[in-house]
């Protein structure tokens, strides 16, 4: 059988014209849990690959939240400081993840847009007119102020504190920022809060999820979005202490697993 790679016109209608998109299973991937003390965390991924890569910056799977000591200061790998006293910001990095949005065209699946991020819990402080980060005004704020100096940095197109937004899953509230790298491709900050002071904080970017050095059209870019909604929704917090609590990362099977298809053309 002969395939018909297709033609950019045709990814622009297949893209557009898609109900939705899919991407992998989260409730079969990984288990991550992380004892912060005053609460647990787990959240799914395979983030073994990234701990081993930049083992020196990522935080134990047992560590307390409210002691600074816990946090690794330094980055080995880069030789610079990751945080002092001074600093706005005081990340635990837990890890980094990735997945690929498919569309079903048929004869073919697009595997179009993939999100990389990272999943951490972070204190925020030296900020002016923030003490409590359960405020949804005062989370914003803060927020901002990451987001403002890391496009100090270059790393992305800047935006306006109005911009920012709440979006509730699983009844929790979620500040969101977007913004654009320099090729044009969505970056996200989401935030919420653990406590008074400290939240998970979750990086993202989206590539590959349109053309070029064009903007990703809004109806696209949110079939992409449904992926990470999805991801968010299984993120967990608990704060009441289990006797039988096992901290680090559980392989989880995926029961019913369809037959591999190996002969599927791709593009």
């Amino acid at each position: 059988m002969s395939f018909h790679a297709p033609s950019d016109a045709e990814i622009r209608e297949i893209v557009t014209n898609a109900p939705f998109f899919e991407w992998p299973t989260f409730d079969h991937m990984p288990l991550n849990c992380f004892d912060l003390t005053a609460a647990t965390i787990t959240f799914p991924g395979d983030i073994s690959q990234s701990r081993v890569e930049d083992r020196p910056i990522y935080a134990d799977y047992k560590i307390n939240i409210n002691d600074l000591n816990t946090c690794p200061k330094e980055d080995a790998v880069f030789e610079c400081e990751i945080w002092n006293e001074e600093s706005t910001t005081v990340p635990w990095f837990f890890g980094r993840m990735k997945w690929t949005c498919l569309i079903d065209a048929g004869e073919f699946v697009l595997h179009q847009g993939v999100f990389r991020l990272a999943v951490a819990a972070m204190r925020f402080q030296n900020i002016e007119g923030v003490s409590d980060l359960t405020n949804i005004k005062q989370l914003k704020h803060a927020l901002f102020s990451l987001v403002t100096e890391q496009i100090k940095n270059g790393d992305f197109q800047p935006i306006h504190e109005d911009t920012l937004y709440v979006k509730v899953i699983n009844d929790r509230p979620w500040v969101i920022s977007r913004s654009l790298d320099q090729d044009n491709n969505p970056i996200y900050r989401a935030v919420t809060a653990i406590d008074f002071q400290t939240v998970i904080f979750i990086p993202a970017a989206l590539g590959n999820s349109w053309f070029r050095d064009e903007i990703v059209p809004e109806e696209v870019e949110q079939k992409h979005m449904a992926s990470f909604w999805d991801f968010l929704a299984h993120i967990h917090l608990n704060y009441t202490r289990e006797e039988d609590l096992v901290v680090g990362s559980i392989i989880r099977e995926a029961p019913g697993q369809a037959e591999k298809i190996d002969d599927l053309p791709e593009w």
